[in-house]
């Protein structure tokens, strides 16, 4: 779909956007919504690229390019940004660094598994604004958003979250839902921005 960028940063940098950046989930979801059900099908194989692990998530205020920036920026003052001096660095260091940026959160720097993208980026575990989700709440949640959104169901509702979940993930019902723990605090994030 043109409103979906797989890595929402320009090269060399990789940053996975929906495993690891609130504010660029809230714009996908938007963005589905607006689309309607034939956005449905995209999503579900969108969906299965998160994977099945946990993963740190970013919930701070800062874009992805403006994370990138402050990067980019750390790495040429230190005379580490181009590909060879950015990988004797981060090699350095057990094959990764950590960098700190203007609102506290912190920044795991690895090597990319693409050449043009050999600055692979991540939320750090237990950073300031980044909280460790797993993969199948994270793409429950969406997948509930977006089907709530384009249907107008109200997204905490147990039937709608299982509808959701069956349809889009074939992930079978959940019991119960919380609005303040798990699956359902996550959908409320999510749906705040709706």
């Amino acid at each position: 779909m043109d409103f979906y960028l797989q890595y929402p940063v320009n090269n060399p940098f990789l940053l996975n956007g929906l495993k690891h950046h609130e504010g660029y989930v809230k714009k996908v979801i938007f963005k589905s919504i607006n689309k309607g059900e034939n956005v449905l099908p995209f999503l579900q194989g969108l969906l299965k690229n998160i994977g099945g692990s946990q993963m740190d998530f970013y919930t701070g205020n800062l874009a992805p390019v403006e994370i990138a920036e402050e990067i980019e920026k750390v790495l040429k003052q230190s005379d580490t940004y181009s590909k060879q001096k950015f990988l004797s660095w981060i090699y350095s260091n057990n094959g990764f660094q950590t960098l700190k940026l203007s609102d506290n959160s912190v920044w795991v720097l690895m090597e990319g598994n693409i050449p043009e993208r050999y600055i692979h980026i991540h939320p750090g575990r237990h950073s300031p604004k980044t909280v460790r989700l797993r993969a199948g709440t994270l793409k429950s949640a969406i997948a509930v958003v977006v089907w709530a959104g384009i249907y107008g169901k109200p997204a905490t509702n147990l039937k709608v979250v299982n509808e959701a979940r069956k349809a889009l993930l074939n992930e079978s019902p959940v019991k119960h839902i919380s609005r303040l723990s798990g699956l359902g605090a996550v959908i409320m994030r999510f749906n705040s921005s709706i």
